[in-house]
């Protein structure tokens, strides 16, 4: 399964290609361009900092688990005390778990390249 990073990695390869047999630069620089700004939007949805509910809701985990993990040190607290808040990059995940929201950037991703492929 391809992760978004490794699809931006794979539009720089296209881009170098696209500059070495067809020296189309500024194709090779538009993709470039669509790989940087998807690398920022997950850099950007990693960083979010959530709430305990948003937390509970995307790991699937409840809001006491989730404040004894962040007592016990077992996931950092992006927030202080009294309102504590966890990054979305260290939100500890129940196996099998996408999420309340039903969002899940890999499976999103897997959808983008498929959609990519098809003729």
């Amino acid at each position: 399964m391809e992760t978004m990073l490794g699809l931006a990695k794979r539009w720089r390869q296209r881009a170098l290609d696209i500059r070495t047999w067809a020296a189309a630069e500024g194709s090779a620089r538009a993709l470039e361009g669509c790989a940087d700004e998807l690398e920022a939007a997950v850099r950007e949805a990693r960083d979010e900092v959530l709430t305990l509910e948003q937390a509970a809701n995307e790991s699937g985990y409840s809001k006491r688990r989730l404040r004894e993990l962040l007592a016990g040190g077992a996931v950092p607290n992006a927030g202080r005390k009294g309102a504590p808040r966890i990054r979305r990059a260290e939100l500890p995940r129940k196996p099998g778990r996408i999420g309340a929201s039903g969002y899940n950037v890999d499976a999103d991703a897997d959808g983008l390249i498929g959609r990519m492929e098809t003729p």
